[in-house]
């Protein structure tokens, strides 16, 4: 049984799936996850009737994303994962962007290229790239940090299935089209459901908590976060 905790956006999100069903909560009120995130986790826990004990996995997203937002989730796994000495599943923002975008979309997706980006601020994203190969996602595009110019000038090369993530930042005031690509755009943020979901992918692997690094872009460098 994983419970999985997503909170690296402006949405912050929860699930647990007991094997054959899974169960969330989903609010998307930006500086707020740190109030709501673990009455979250007690009320999806109650919903599914299941105790912590019972827990067998976390997973949650390392990075990129919110400063503030990724230490809140990681914070409330660290420590139900020093609790009970629970493995922990890190995973990339950006591949769980990708997810939530197929499952939320699956008669439209198809096997083609998904670019997830982030807005990383100043003028940058974080971006990576995505493709679903009928069972599993390979990363094209390496997660990256990039100025926006350079970020719209891969995306008219690279011609992909369709972009998600802060899709706003491609847009400016002269050019709300964003350079009518022949693509799609879609504003969308991560979901616990597909942590869960990626969780499974027998290439994640699980590790202490202590040895997991949270992940910032900043300055075409990645910062970590200290371990313990």
């Amino acid at each position: 049984m994983i419970l999985a905790v997503e909170t690296a956006t402006a949405a912050c999100s929860v699930a647990v799936c007991d094997g054959s069903k899974t169960f969330f909560r989903y609010s998307k009120e930006p500086r707020s996850h740190s109030e709501k995130i673990i009455s979250m986790v007690g009320d999806v826990l109650k919903e599914a009737k299941v105790s912590f004990s019972m827990i067998e996995r976390l997973a949650v997203t390392i990075g990129p994303g919110s400063f503030t937002g990724l230490r809140v989730g990681f914070s409330v796994i660290q420590g139900l994962a020093y609790a009970r000495d629970l493995p922990v599943i890190p995973l990339c923002t950006l591949e769980v962007l990708a997810a939530t975008y197929r499952r939320t979309h699956i008669e439209e997706t198809g096997k083609g290229l998904v670019i997830s980006l982030l807005n990383a601020r100043m003028g940058q994203c974080a971006l990576g790239g995505f493709r679903w190969d009928g069972n599993f996602w390979s990363n094209e595009i390496a997660v990256c940090l990039m100025e926006i110019a350079a970020a719209k000038r891969l995306i008219r090369d690279r011609k992909p299935e369709i972009v998600v993530g802060d899709v706003d930042v491609l847009y400016d005031e002269t050019n709300i089209n964003c350079v009518n690509y022949a693509h799609s755009f879609l504003e969308l943020c991560p979901h616990a459901i597909d942590v869960i979901v990626l969780a499974d992918d027998p290439s994640k692997k699980a590790d202490k908590i202590g040895d997991i690094e949270l992940t910032y872009l900043r300055e075409n460098k990645i910062w970590s976060k200290s371990k313990r």
